[in-house]
């Protein structure tokens, strides 16, 4: 699914600030950040991913030694959509709006595998149910699977 590939680099960063938890942002075996708790109140970021992921990272690094004073990315591209997941976690805003492990029950998908469906590229319900065949049997799941696309990929119109 991703175009290009770089072979795993680390960005790193080193600033002091009242992070809660350590934590990872991504597609996993693809593209991930990763929060590192150091000495002295240090964090260090460690970025694995594709070019333009890594380039996304480099962006943030430099907007602001303060992680909480970092801008989220626009767009839909799944750099922006997980840069976004990072930024919003670091400042403390980070919520799906679907919090039940199982989305579809009928397929038994879990919530997880259609929030990652959306951050790798999904942006219809449709394309949704066909990565995942959820919202394939009854339907009763597809307002939970619209407010997962509309709130990860706010600028993507809806289709069916």
């Amino acid at each position: 699914m991703l175009e290009s590939q770089t072979k795993a680099t680390e960005e790193q960063a080193h600033f002091t600030g009242p992070f809660s938890a350590q934590f990872a942002v991504g597609l996993q075996g693809q593209d991930q950040v990763t929060l590192v708790s150091g000495h002295n109140q240090t964090w260090e970021i460690q970025a694995v991913g594709c070019a333009a992921f890594l380039a996304g990272v480099q962006n943030l690094l430099q907007q602001h030694p303060d992680p909480h004073r970092w801008t989220a990315p626009q767009g839909s591209s799944h750099v922006a959509v997980l840069l976004r997941e990072l930024v919003d976690r670091i400042q403390g805003r980070f919520a799906l709006p679907v919090q039940a492990e199982e989305i579809c029950h009928c397929r038994m998908v879990k919530t997880e595998v259609v929030d990652h469906a959306i951050v790798a590229g999904a942006e219809t319900v449709e394309q949704v149910r066909r990565w995942t065949s959820a919202s394939s049997a009854c339907g009763t799941c597809r307002p939970d699977i619209e407010k997962l696309l509309q709130y990860r990929r706010p600028t993507v119109a809806q289709g069916t």
